[in-house]
């Protein structure tokens, strides 16, 4: 099993936000910043191997790492909040496992490239991802859970991967989900909207383990 969880210093970082609320807080698609006056603590989106029955999977998890220096936000990056008031921290921590790669019969990949080509002459229009998947030869998932379901137990503990993916915190009554999901690379923001009550993350929270701090 691959073992991508918080070290010592990763967790002392996360309980210093929350001791020390920092000046602003930023985004963009790769990491979150807190902005402190003379250093800056970020969150970043990083890939590393995977363990897995296959060739050339990947693990996206989420860094903690401490910069010296005053933090200069580039024009790609939103403003969060300012000064905000930190309650409550969690670790969000994940498994993620990998189904065995499959080669595609030639009768698959017949259909799967003729139902392309029957949806393309209804709809008068191409899908590039479409016809990107129509010519695909093989495939196979990959799947995060919660390391507590019972899912875990029916996998290889070898192709295994214990995964925290960054943090949820509390913020002046709403929860701020500084945390990657699913094994996506970035931190998915729709609209440009941080923060949300807790039921709106319940559907995350099926798929998580919160670790408070």
């Amino acid at each position: 099993m691959k073992d991508y969880t918080y070290n010592n210093k990763e967790i002392d970082l996360i309980k210093h936000i929350v001791k020390n609320p920092p000046l602003r807080v930023w985004n963009d698609f790769v990491s979150y910043i807190f902005e402190y006056n003379a250093n800056y603590i970020g969150i970043y989106c990083e890939s590393r191997e995977a363990a897995s029955q296959n060739k050339f999977d990947e693990a996206i998890i989420a860094t903690i790492v401490l910069t010296e220096g005053q933090f200069e936000p580039s024009e790609y990056m939103d403003l969060v909040c300012e000064n905000p008031k930190i309650t409550e921290a969690y670790i969000v921590r994940s498994f993620l496992y990998f189904t065995t790669h499959v080669k595609y019969t030639t009768a698959k990949r017949t259909l799967s490239r003729l139902l392309y080509f029957i949806q393309r002459m209804f709809f008068f229009k191409q899908d590039p991802l479409k016809k990107i998947l129509s010519r695909t030869t093989g495939g196979h998932e990959e799947i995060c859970c919660s390391p507590d379901s019972l899912e875990t137990n029916s996998v290889d503990s070898q192709y295994g991967n214990l995964i925290d993916k960054g943090l949820l915190l509390k913020i002046n009554d709403t929860y701020l989900p500084a945390y990657i999901i699913m094994n996506c690379y970035g931190f998915h923001i729709a609209d440009k909207k941080f923060f949300y009550n807790r039921d709106e993350l319940k559907d995350d929270f099926e798929l998580l383990k919160l670790i408070k701090v």
